[in-house]
């Protein structure tokens, strides 16, 4: 799990990776975490603290996101093939 700029959340569940957004329930008032959209993809999840990018590892592929700074909406950014079929390597600084 990775907080981007305080405002959204990236997550790892069994089967998708979720980005929820923080926002207030016009009810309440309270603060609270919403999903906003999923990527169905199974895998590990990487992100520094500080850029705008982060990547998923499969055992086939790797993926390269870039999150949108205005709507927050992750773009597919790269694709390469993971031909050590390793997950547990960490990318980018």
């Amino acid at each position: 799990m990775y907080i981007f700029k305080n405002k959204v959340m990236i997550v790892r569940s069994s089967a998708h990776v979720l980005l929820l957004k923080l926002e207030e329930d016009e009810y309440t008032g309270k603060m609270d975490w919403n999903e906003f959209t999923s990527l169905n993809l199974k895998g590990q999840l990487y992100y520094v603290k500080g850029n705008k990018r982060f990547q998923i590892v499969t055992d086939e592929k790797i993926y390269f996101y870039v999150v949108n700074s205005e709507t927050f909406e992750p773009e597919l950014e790269n694709t390469i093939y993971n031909f050590m079929e390793c997950t547990q390597m960490m990318f980018g600084t």
